[in-house]
């Protein structure tokens, strides 16, 4: 890169002068000559010249803005096509949404709307979360072309099957719901009409249980890939999952409380494999955990001359450390028995001050009343010799 003017110069001399401290300072350590040419190891004068952000491909914290807002942007346009395509097929979609309630309803009933715009607006709200949906690759994108160049390619491979794992498993959750839950559930409701008493079902209202619902096995779907995500960080493992378990059932019942309608049903049919998924993840983490291991142990075999066998090294250390923490243990059960052992001395030395003083004070008691008694008899002896005198 080149200077201009008289500050290029500038900086070119400033350069110069620190080529020669650090060919002075070099030779003074015994560091050898640098090469001319500056291709081994010695300092060129452009090296000193300040770089151009831009050519140097960095980005300022107001460039950074402006890109993300330029993504928001794009990922906002791409939604509008996505919901008005969506709103064309909002019947259809409606018609799938309500398919598990009116296969199981009577030949005559029906659900209804309780407004002159409430169809219209529950057609809105479809196109709206369908083109969400529907153009998620979009606005991933955007968000993943923001993220991306500051991650490593390690990195963007882990993110990428994440994603993937996120999506199957949303689907998944959903999928359970709409085949598994919402008729089990419809049906048991549907149970208690009949007779005198007519179901009729709100469109709002049933659209938003079944919007619920749907995101909510989505979500429980999740677990065990926050689960994985915990341990590869290192804050759980799969000995801790096991001891945890009993906890797991608690924490899971009451999350299916709260993301469930209020009904026992669709509680307990989330709970369920919300379970299995936990103790699914439990195996997925001891298998990751030992795959770990032995991938430790080939690496530590295979690089022994340059580490000095980490496996064994490893070996050691972990034996070392259980021997510090059995030494540990038992300097506490000795201090503990110490302790208690000094403890059961002054209680006794305290029992045994305490008998001696009140066998003390029983004698000073005694002596006391001898001499009442003494006294008593004197001053009776005193009085019988006036009376005689």
């Amino acid at each position: 890169m080149e200077a201009s003017g008289g500050g290029g110069a500038a900086t070119k001399e400033a350069a110069k002068d620190a080529s020669k401290d650090a060919l002075k300072d070099s030779e003074k350590g015994g560091a050898g000559a640098l090469a001319k040419d500056g291709k081994e190891g010695g300092l060129d004068p452009s090296d000193f010249i300040e770089a151009d952000p831009k050519e140097a491909g960095g980005l300022s914290f107001f460039d950074h803005l402006a890109e993300l807002r330029g993504r928001i942007i794009k990922a906002l346009l791409s939604l509008l096509p996505g919901m008005l395509v969506c709103y064309e097929l909002s019947g259809p979609i409606l018609a799938f949404l309500m398919k598990p309630l009116i296969r199981l309803m009577p030949e005559k009933g029906s659900i209804i709307a309780t407004g002159l715009a409430e169809t219209f607006l529950i057609h809105v709200k479809i196109a709206v979360w369908a083109g969400i949906i529907v153009t998620s690759p979009f606005w991933l994108y955007q968000i993943w072309a923001f993220v991306a160049p500051g991650l490593y390619k390690k990195e963007r491979r882990a993110i990428g099957r994440l994603t993937a794992a996120t999506v199957v498993l949303l689907l998944l959750g959903a999928a359970f719901a709409y085949y598994v839950v919402l008729p089990i559930g419809f049906k048991f409701f549907l149970s208690f009409g009949g007779g005198d008493i007519t179901i009729l079902p709100v469109i709002h209202e049933y659209l938003s249980l079944v919007m619920t619902l749907l995101l909510s096995f989505g979500l429980a779907f999740e677990l065990p890939l926050l689960l994985m995500f915990l341990a590869s960080v290192g804050l759980i493992d799969s000995s801790k999952l096991r001891r945890f378990r009993p906890y797991a059932l608690i924490i899971i019942v009451t999350l299916a409380a709260f993301l469930t309608p209020p009904d026992v049903i669709s509680q307990v049919l989330m709970s369920i494999p919300m379970f299995g998924l936990y103790e699914l993840s439990v195996i997925l983490i001891r298998q990751k955990e030992r795959a770990l291991a032995r991938e430790a142990e080939s690496d530590g075999g295979d690089d022994d001359d340059e580490t000095g066998d980490a496996g064994k090294i490893a070996k050691e250390r972990l034996k070392k450390k259980k021997k510090e923490e059995a030494a540990k243990k038992k300097q506490e059960k000795a201090d503990t028995k110490k302790k208690a052992k000094e403890e059961k001395a002054a209680t006794k030395k305290k029992a045994k001050e305490e008998k001696a003083a009140a066998k003390k004070e029983s004698r000073l008691k005694k002596t006391e009343e001898m001499e009442k008694k003494r006294e008593a008899k004197r001053l009776l002896k005193e009085k019988k010799g006036l009376k005689k005198a």
